[in-house]
Parts: structure tokens; C-alpha cells; sequence
């Protein structure tokens, strides 16, 4: 019996996961995840309390392994990265995060309004920025402030680049290629400053 209900969650979850991906959490409907899960709507509150809880089971277990990779990301120093070796490596990493967890990647970063990581994209985009500007050898021009918004101006364009890269994507070895395009692009352009 216990077989059968996990198989029923796992849909459910599975279900949750398309609808959050398409509509974001605030136009998503229980009723289109239950339908699609082919479970009746009370059943899937059997399993799920809300809405949110479903959110948060679509997309936790992904925040650890973002957490994980961000902190490998930002792991560097100076312009260390910006090797060719290295930035083929780290786009690897990301392309493989990214085919692992697109769903949820493309939720967090785009669907999450209305939910309690409705600010983790900018979350993230303020660890990036503080990595960019603290590995920086040569300041940009302008002072501290103008400085500090434009690495989150590209931290948070990073972000929507491998946002975009993973909903418009049409198979895995096209996320690789073109995250590697992307990331050859914009460490051209930081090389510049480091």
C-alpha cells in the first residue's frame, strides 16, 4: 500500500512541478496539478496541507543543490576562473545543474512570487555581485555605489541569461552548448576588470 501512495505523491509532485514551471506559483491551479496527476483535488490535499506546501516540495530539495553550486561557483579567486580550463569546468557544472533541475531552476527564478522564495533570485544575484566585486582587481569606473549596483546589474543578467538558456532550450546538449557560448561571453566581458 505504501508502494501505491508514493507513486500517487510522486505524481502529484511531478504534475506540480510542469504547472509551476508554466503558469509561476500565483496563476498555478490545484485542480489543473490534481487533473494532470489524474487524482481527485481533495486527494491531493490528502498529500499536500496547500498550494505552498506543494511548492515547497517541487522546489527545496533543489534549493541544497543550488545552495551547493553556488558556493562552488563563488569558490574561486580573482581571476582564476577566467582560464579557459576552468571556465569550460564551471560551465560544465552549470550546464549539468541546470539539465538536472530545470524545472525547478526555472520556477525559482521566474515563478516564485507569492511564495516564500519570492526573493531568492535576488538572493542570489546579491551573492554573485558580492563575488564579482570582491574578486576585482581593477575597479570599474565610478565609486563604491556605482560600482556595487553595476555587479548586480550583471549578476542579475547572469541569471536571467541561464534562465533563459534553460526554458528555451530544446534538449540537454543544447543547454551545454549554449550556456558555454554564454559563459565565454561573459567572462570575456569581467576579464576586463580583473
Amino acid at each position: 500500500m505504501q508502494i501505491l501512495k508514493d507513486e500517487v505523491r510522486d505524481r502529484i509532485v511531478a504534475a506540480a512541478a510542469k504547472e509551476f514551471v508554466r503558469y509561476g506559483y500565483r496563476q498555478s491551479s490545484t485542480r489543473r496539478i490534481a487533473s494532470r496527476a489524474r487524482v481527485g483535488k481533495s486527494n491531493l490535499y490528502n498529500y499536500f496541507g496547500s498550494k505552498e506546501e506543494l511548492f515547497s516540495a517541487v522546489t527545496t530539495p533543489f534549493l541544497a543543490d543550488l545552495r551547493g553550486l553556488l558556493n562552488e561557483v563563488t569558490g574561486h579567486r580573482g581571476g582564476e576562473s577566467l582560464r579557459s580550463e576552468a571556465a569550460e569546468d564551471t560551465s560544465k557544472r552549470i550546464a549539468l545543474f541546470i539539465r538536472a533541475n530545470r524545472e525547478a531552476f526555472i520556477t525559482i527564478m521566474e515563478g516564485s512570487e507569492g511564495t516564500k522564495y519570492a526573493s531568492y533570485k535576488e538572493e542570489v544575484a546579491d551573492a554573485l555581485a558580492s563575488h564579482f566585486a570582491k574578486n576585482l582587481s581593477k575597479k570599474p569606473a565610478g565609486n563604491f555605489a556605482v560600482r556595487t549596483r553595476f555587479m548586480l546589474i550583471v549578476a542579475r543578467l547572469f541569471l536571467e541569461a541561464l534562465t533563459a538558456i534553460a526554458r528555451g532550450a530544446a534538449e540537454d546538449k543544447e543547454i551545454e552548448a549554449t550556456i558555454a557560448l554564454y559563459l565565454t561571453y561573459h567572462m570575456g566581458g569581467m576579464a576586463q576588470f580583473y
